[in-house]
């Protein structure tokens, strides 16, 4: 991936940036636990925007190997590099 921009927060609809953005939010939401309307502050966009990509993202998981790729490259290095920070976050959001 060539990007130049933060791919969160632009409008772009590049296939590149559209992907990023729903790891993105499928790993703030589902894995670490943001509440979607954070999520969608942080990048300016709607709470149900967040919910789509979410789906989105899911979807490609299953059906797509270039996507699936991408998804559990960024997972395995967040995961390992921030295993703990992670685990403090989501039990907060759990109480």
């Amino acid at each position: 991936f060539d990007i130049d921009k933060n791919p969160i927060k632009t409008r772009s609809r590049k296939r590149e940036y559209v992907d990023l953005r729903c790891i993105f939010y499928y790993l703030a939401c589902k894995h670490i636990g943001f509440p979607l309307i954070a999520a969608g502050r942080y990048s300016g966009r709607d709470h149900t925007s967040i919910i789509h990509m979410n789906k989105r993202a899911e979807a490609l998981i299953e059906t797509d190997d270039k996507f699936r790729n991408l998804y559990s490259i960024i997972y395995n290095n967040i995961t390992k590099q921030y295993a703990e920070d992670f685990t403090g976050y989501s039990e907060q959001c759990e109480s």
